[in-house]
This record gives C-alpha cells, sequence and structure tokens, in this order.
C-alpha cells in the first residue's frame, strides 16, 4: 500500500493506492454514492461516509484501477487562506 500527499492547482492531493484485487467494475460506478459492500458481515459505509464528509468540504474522490493491479483513491480538497 502506499500513501502520497501533495498539492495540485489550489487543492490538497491525497492518492492511496494498494495492490489488492481491485474494485469489481459492476461496483465501482457506485461507490461512494450509495452503500455498497461485497464483505461478508460487512458494513460497506467507509467509502460512502468518507465520500460524502469530503464532498461537504468541497473536496472529491476519485477511484482508478491501478496499472498493475490494485486500486488508486484520489483526494482532493480545496485549499483556501
Amino acid at each position: 500500500m502506499g500513501l502520497k500527499a501533495g498539492a495540485d492547482g489550489g487543492a490538497a492531493l491525497l492518492v492511496v493506492e494498494d495492490r489488492g484485487a481491485g474494485i469489481p467494475e459492476d461496483i465501482a460506478d457506485a461507490l461512494g454514492s450509495r452503500f455498497v459492500s461485497r464483505k461478508d458481515g460487512g458494513l460497506g459505509l467507509g467509502v460512502l461516509l468518507s465520500s460524502a464528509s469530503i464532498e461537504r468540504l468541497g473536496g472529491e474522490v476519485t477511484l482508478h484501477d491501478r496499472e498493475g493491479g490494485g486500486t488508486r483513491w484520489e483526494i482532493r480538497l480545496p485549499v483556501t487562506m
């Protein structure tokens, strides 16, 4: 797993990457917009609550397939002075 932080055009950028199985296409578009879980006994609320919190702060969360396998999450938050 990797974690990177930086700035990008007036926004704070946080990138989280892993080498897991990735996110199945049939649920990738729904993540963050509604409750989705494939875990046995899992609540599946983490992505939904995280995305909602970030969006309330004016930010966004995007999900990408990682080259070579895994998932890349990008979190952008506006920087205000």
